[in-house]
């Protein structure tokens, strides 16, 4: 299972019906992080930004983690 179903599970469980656009990130530790820190990245399609859609951030809320954190 990627990142994004994991996320897109979770999510599912605690908020239910429509959505936005939804963006995910795996949590990166400092050897796999060019900050060489943790870090996500997140990335978002301008088009998404164009839209009426909310964007819906999901990132692993720690290296391997099923849960996430909702921004």
């Amino acid at each position: 299972m990627t990142i994004r179903s994991q996320a897109l599970s979770w999510l599912a469980t605690r908020r239910p019906g429509p959505r936005g656009h939804v963006v995910t990130s795996k949590w990166y530790t400092p050897d796999e992080s060019w900050t060489k820190e943790n870090a996500w990245w997140v990335q978002i399609p301008s088009a998404a930004i164009r839209s009426e859609k909310t964007i819906e951030i999901l990132c692993e809320a720690a290296p391997g983690s099923a849960r996430f954190r909702h921004l």
